[in-house]
C-alpha cells in the first residue's frame, strides 16, 4: 500500500523533508508561527490564502495543524545553518506538499477511518477561539482537589503559577502579534504586584515544562514509532514542548532566544497540559491512579455544568441520592417533559489506535473502553422509575474529543443499537448553553433525533451541528466558564 503513492501523484514524506531541509530552520519556525497567529486572530481554523503564479490565481489552504506539522519536520531535519531564505512563496510550496501527502483512504477507501483520523488531526474550533473556556475547564477541575498537590510536588510549581505565567507568555503573543518571545525581559518586566507572586524559580520551572530545544524535539520524536503512510498524523512533540529555545550559536537568538510556532499549540500546553502533566507523573511511578481520580473529578465538572444549565434541584448524583445494588450512571437530569440519564467517560483512546484508525482496533478499543457506560445507561434505565409522558434519553458525555461520535458508522463500532444513547463531547456540553437558554434541551434533542433521520450524511450530527441547525447566530458563550476565568484574571491583575 505505501509504495503506491507515487502512482497516486501523492508526495512522500520524503519530498516534504527534502524540501525542508534547503532552508534555516529558525526561518521556518518564526513563518509558521507568524501566520498560527494571523489565523488565530481571524478565528480561523484554515484558510484560503490566495497564491499567483505566471499571471494566474491559486488558493494554498493553510490549516493550524499543518503549520504545526511543518514547524516539527523543520526541526526534526534541518538545522540553522542553511543560507537558503525562506520566502512566502516557499511557505505555500511546503503546504502544498504537506496537503498532498499520501492519505491511506486512497488505497484502502475507508471513509469511516478517514474522518476519524482527520477528526483528531483538526483542533476544535473552541480550542482555536475560546482560550478561556479551556483555561477556565482545567482549573475548574483541577483546582480544588489533590491533584492540585500533586502538580506542584511534580513540577516544583503551584497550579495558580503556571496559569499566571502562561497566561502572560499567551498575552504577549496574542496582544505583540509575535512568535519570537524575550521571555524573560516579558516576566521579568511585569509590574510589582506579580514580581511578589512569581519568583525566577517559577519562571525557570515553567520553562522546564514548556521550552524545547532542537534535540529534545528531535529525541522525543524518535521515541514514538513513525508509521509509513501516516506520518501526517503522527505525534508532533511541539506539543509537548510548544516554546522552542533558539540555537545560540546564530545571530539571530539574540533578538528572539524563543519562537513559539504556533499559538494553538501553546494554548494547550497551558490548559490540557496540565492533565498530561499530571498523567505522565503517574506513569513514571507506575501508578494507575490518575485514571480514578481524575474520572471523579471530571464527573463533578459536568455536573457543575449540569447544575448550571437545568437547576441545582433538577439534577440527581446518582452515586450520591440513588439507592441501588445494581449499575449506575452518573447523573439524572429531571425537568418536566425531559429526563437525561447521563455516564461520563474520562478515558482516552490509546495513541497509536487514535491516529490509524484501524477499525478492527478501534472498534475492540471503542467497545472496551465504552462496554461499561453503555451498561451503567441501560441498568440504570430500568432501575429509575418513569412518569408518563416524559420522554427519556440515555448520554455519555466524554472528556475524549472526537467530532464524529454522532456518525452512525462510528457509532456502531461502539455499540450495534446506536438510537438507544447519544455521545457527547464536554466541549459541546460547554458551548451549547445559550441554545439550552434559548430554545430548551428538549427541542434541541428533537432537533438530533430529526437530523438523525436524513440520508444526508455530508451534515454534521454531533449536538454543536444540530445547535447550529437551530439557529447560526448565537454566540458560544458559557457563564459559568467566563465567571472562572474572570476570577483567575481577577487574582492575577490585583
Amino acid at each position: 500500500m505505501y509504495n503506491h503513492k507515487q502512482e497516486n501523484n501523492m508526495h512522500r514524506i520524503e519530498d516534504l523533508d527534502e524540501y525542508l531541509k534547503k532552508f534555516p530552520t529558525y526561518e521556518v519556525l518564526l513563518a509558521m508561527g507568524q501566520y498560527s497567529i494571523d489565523l488565530y486572530i481571524k478565528n480561523y481554523y484554515f484558510y484560503n490564502y490566495p497564491v499567483f503564479m505566471n499571471g494566474r490565481k491559486y488558493s494554498v489552504t493553510i490549516t493550524q495543524h499543518g503549520l504545526a506539522y511543518l514547524a516539527f519536520r523543520s526541526i526534526y531535519v534541518s538545522n540553522d545553518g542553511k543560507s537558503k531564505n525562506f520566502t512566502e512563496m516557499d511557505l505555500m510550496r511546503a503546504v502544498s506538499i504537506y496537503n498532498d501527502l499520501y492519505e491511506p483512504f486512497v488505497d484502502d477507501h475507508d471513509f469511516t477511518s478517514l474522518m476519524i483520523r482527520m477528526g483528531y488531526e483538526q483542533f476544535s474550533p473552541w480550542q482555536v477561539s475560546n482560550f478561556r473556556f479551556l483555561l477556565a475547564r482545567y482549573y475548574s477541575i483541577f483546582n480544588n482537589s489533590n491533584l492540585k498537590n500533586d502538580f506542584k510536588k511534580c513540577t516544583s510549581l503551584s497550579l495558580e503559577n503556571y496559569i499566571y505565567i502562561g497566561m502572560l507568555v499567551y498575552f504577549f503573543v496574542f496582544q505583540n502579534k509575535s512568535c519570537c518571545i524575550p521571555l524573560e525581559q516579558v516576566l521579568i518586566s511585569q509590574d510589582k504586584k506579580l514580581k511578589n507572586i512569581l519568583t525566577s524559580e517559577d519562571i525557570e520551572n515553567f520553562l522546564k515544562l514548556t521550552r524545547g530545544d532542537y534535540w529534545t524535539i528531535r529525541e522525543i520524536a524518535k521515541e514514538h514509532l513513525s508509521i509509513p503512510g501516516y506520518e501526517k498524523y503522527e505525534f508532533n512533540p511541539l506539543k509537548k514542548y510548544p516554546i522552542i529555545e533558539s540555537d545560540n550559536r546564530f545571530f539571530y537568538s539574540r533578538y528572539c532566544p524563543y519562537i513559539i510556532p504556533n499559538i494553538v499549540l501553546l494554548i494547550n500546553k497551558i490548559t490540557a497540559g496540565i492533565y498530561w502533566i499530571l498523567r505522565d507523573y503517574y506513569k513514571q511511578m507506575h501508578s494507575s491512579e490518575f485514571s480514578g481520580k481524575f474520572g471523579d473529578l471530571f464527573k463533578e465538572y459536568v455536573g457543575i455544568l449540569l447544575k448550571e444549565y437545568f437547576g441545582e434541584e433538577n439534577v440527581i448524583d446518582l452515586d450520591r441520592e440513588f439507592k441501588s445494588s445494581g449499575k449506575k450512571a452518573d447523573w439524572w437530569v429531571k425537568l418536566k417533559k425531559l429526563e437525561i440519564i447521563i455516564e461520563c467517560k474520562s478515558s482516552l483512546i490509546i495513541e497509536p489506535v487514535r491516529r490509524v484508525a484501524d477499525l478492527k482496533l478501534l472498534k475492540a478499543e471503542l467497545r472496551q473502553k465504552f462496554s461499561r457506560a453503555i451498561e451503567q445507561l441501560f441498568s440504570t434505565d430500568e432501575q429509575l422509575p418513569r412518569n408518563s409522558g416524559v420522554k427519556r434519553y440515555l448520554l455519555i458525555i466524554t472528556f475524549e474529543e472526537l467530532y464524529f461520535w454522532e456518525m452512525p458508522d462510528i457509532k456502531n463500532l461502539i455499540y450495534e443499537d446506536t438510537d438507544k444513547f447519544y455521545i457527547m463531547s464536554i466541549s459541546e456540553l460547554e458551548v451549547i448553553e445559550p441554545w439550552i437558554r434559548k430554545y430548551g434541551i428538549e427541542n434541541i434533542f428533537a432537533k438530533k433525533m430529526q437530523v438523525d433521520k436524513e440520508e444526508d450524511m455530508s451534515k454534521g450530527r454531533d449536538f454543536f451541528a444540530v445547535c447550529k441547525y437551530i439557529d447560526d447566530t448565537l454566540a458560544l458563550e458559557n457563564s459559568f466558564l467566563d465567571r472562572v476565568y474572570q476570577r483567575i484574571v481577577t487574582e492575577l491583575t490585583k
